[in-house]
């Protein structure tokens, strides 16, 4: 990267943690960059001697808010060979019970998205989110978040990772995975409201032909987030980050930059914590 794009992505690692940020997980990235990026920032750099680091999945972390710790790699099998294209953390705040951060990083669009490899993906994936959210019951709190190089509505997502948009399905099915980057799908303002131009995902492809722009970094949350558990999903928080400088005239990326950052908040049900 030129100093141009060193400079914008530390000023939005600044910005990330002036909003609140406490925890930023990211795709395609080497240890040595996530060190660079966290230079004159809070943040520091999530590490541990097992870490699989070809998986390109990293996070930064800010300790006066959270502590996060490597938990595991979380392999798949891809043209018969293992590679781990998830990585496992433990998130920990005074203020709740321990929260399971699965970073993912799913193959490119080369791949057909309802190809095979893309489904057995989202459906290891499930089953490993499962097992996470039968171990803990009631204190069960598990985050499914990076690139996934799949829409909302994809199949990998929706029937095999078991993705929904439909809250009160979440709430009834243990297994299900509230997934509110179906809202942030498409333009998200009226036409005739004569809003300024944003983006429409947080993926921009210039020579797409159906469409140009796609919602491929999301959050997934287990049920317990929109039941009456100790951690609630604060869905109004939910975001696609696209502010100048990444974002460029009509909404399209800096060319330093392929994926907009995305944002979400949970907040403490426990009386007396801090949000």
């Amino acid at each position: 990267m030129d100093d141009e794009v060193w400079n914008i992505a530390g000023g939005v690692l600044r910005e990330l943690s002036v909003y609140g940020v406490g925890l930023v997980v990211l795709g395609e990235v080497l240890p040595a960059t996530l060190g660079r990026l966290a230079q004159n920032t809070p943040f520091e750099l999530v590490s541990d001697p097992f870490m699989d680091t070809a998986a390109g999945i990293g996070a930064l972390y800010d300790p006066s808010r959270v502590l996060v710790e490597f938990k595991a790699n979380i392999d798949a099998c891809l043209r018969n060979r293992d590679v781990t294209r998830a990585i496992g953390f433990t998130l920990r705040i005074a203020s709740g019970p321990i929260v399971d951060i699965v970073g993912v990083h799913w193959p490119s669009r080369t791949i057909a998205e309802n190809a095979m490899i893309r489904q057995s993906l989202g459906s290891g994936l499930q089953t490993h989110v499962t097992n996470l959210v039968d171990l803990g019951g009631d204190d069960a709190f598990v985050i499914v978040c990076g690139d996934f190089n799949d829409d909302p509505f994809d199949v990998s997502l929706t029937a095999n990772l078991f993705g929904t948009r439909d809250r009160g399905l979440a709430k009834k099915q243990q297994r299900a995975l509230y997934n509110p980057f179906w809202r942030l799908v498409g333009e998200r303002k009226a036409h005739d409201s004569d809003p300024v131009h944003e983006a429409a995902g947080t993926h921009f492809w210039d020579s797409g032909t159906q469409t140009r722009w796609y919602t491929f970094d999301q959050f997934l949350f287990s049920s317990n987030f929109v039941n009456d558990g100790a951690w609630q999903l604060v869905e109004s928080a939910t975001e696609v980050w696209d502010r100048p400088p990444l974002a460029e005239d009509g909404g399209a990326l800096h060319k330093g930059f392929d994926h907009y950052p995305v944002v979400v908040g949970i907040r403490s049900r426990i009386a007396g914590a801090p949000p």
